[in-house]
């Protein structure tokens, strides 16, 4: 997991087949997934990566 920043959390697979963009999530070529997580010090944005390589199968 990387912290762009405190109101975006990145979650991605190391190891992948590529290195995944996590300063500018739209653009990322594996279509992450966002939710906004609701807290009481602020909102925060979690994006989930997808990995390229199919490991999430195998889970």
């Amino acid at each position: 997991m990387s912290l762009f920043d405190s109101r975006h959390w990145h979650v991605y697979p190391e190891g992948d087949l590529i290195e995944h963009d996590t300063e500018n999530q739209d653009q990322c070529v594996c279509g992450p997934t966002s939710e906004l997580i609701q807290h009481e010090d602020g909102d925060r944005w979690l994006h989930t990566h997808h990995s390229l390589d199919g490991r999430e199968n195998n889970e």
